[in-house]
């Protein structure tokens, strides 16, 4: 769908006047009195008029030019796009990072003050060959 200025065949920058001049003759060439074997000819003609009182009232017209505006902006630049996915990234992998390095860092400076589980197996296995030997 067009905007309302083409519907109405009117240019933006358009006064009063040449609004109502650019409705008279888009009126003319779509009322439904004009068009009688047309069943959309008046739902046109409606368009058309709402379209008018919206652009010849001063407050409505800026608020529409100002939605107009928004809405034909570009689409955002994929540079935008590719440095979102990149600060993911990096987030991802600078978490992952510090969780690596706490774990290992865990291991390394308490593995400094706890015994090694296999001497402390050797031992035990030691220990229960030297009672076994001395109840023969």
């Amino acid at each position: 769908m067009g905007t309302l200025y083409d519907l109405l065949g009117a240019l933006p920058s358009d006064d009063a006047e040449g609004l109502r001049t650019a409705f008279r003759k888009a009126a003319k060439a779509t009322h439904p009195d004009m068009h009688p074997d047309n069943p959309d000819a008046a739902l046109r003609f409606r368009e058309l008029m709402r379209a008018y009182d919206i652009l010849i009232d001063p407050q409505q017209r800026d608020t529409y030019d100002e939605l107009l505006a928004i809405a034909l902006q570009p689409e955002t630049a994929p540079a935008t796009r590719t440095y979102e996915t990149m600060r993911k990234v990096a987030s991802n992998t600078m978490a992952a990072s510090l969780i690596m390095a706490t774990l290992v860092g865990g291991y390394a400076l308490f593995g400094l003050f706890s015994k090694p589980v296999a001497a402390e197996m050797v031992r035990f296995t030691t220990d229960i060959s030297r009672q076994v030997a001395a109840a023969d």
